[in-house]
């Protein structure tokens, strides 16, 4: 799939959206020791301070479910965007389906990370 590059206050201006509109969607955070981690849940923060923290569960706990917190504070991202008309058409029902409609990434330019965000609005 083809993304887009985006500014990375658009792309903060989407995830608050994702978070105030309560989205289901599925964090994936991938280094470059190949280490990659998925959580499926809903944002239930973006600070300055913590970054943007995804959980499964709602209210969030530190000690309950799974989770996953990026920090945004001092890091360059290139941010980039795409949708499902974006997708390889063979696989664009299957892929939206089990992943959502949309993607939002950032490329960690500091770290070489990837975080993605996956949903349906």
């Amino acid at each position: 799939m083809d993304t887009n590059s985006i500014p990375s206050k658009d792309a903060l201006d989407l995830v608050q959206k994702l978070f105030s509109e309560k989205v289901l969607v599925q964090a994936s955070l991938f280094g470059p020791s190949r280490l990659g981690v998925r959580v499926k849940g809903f944002i239930v923060s973006v600070t300055e301070l913590n970054g943007i923290v995804v959980s499964t569960e709602r209210p969030f706990a530190v000690n309950e479910g799974a989770w996953i917190c990026v920090p945004l504070a001092g890091r360059n991202a290139v941010c980039s965007y795409g949708d499902k008309r974006e997708y390889p058409e063979a696989e664009r029902e299957q892929f939206s389906e089990q992943f959502g409609d949309a993607i939002l990434i950032f490329n960690f330019i500091d770290s070489n990370e990837r975080f993605a965000l996956t949903f349906t609005l």
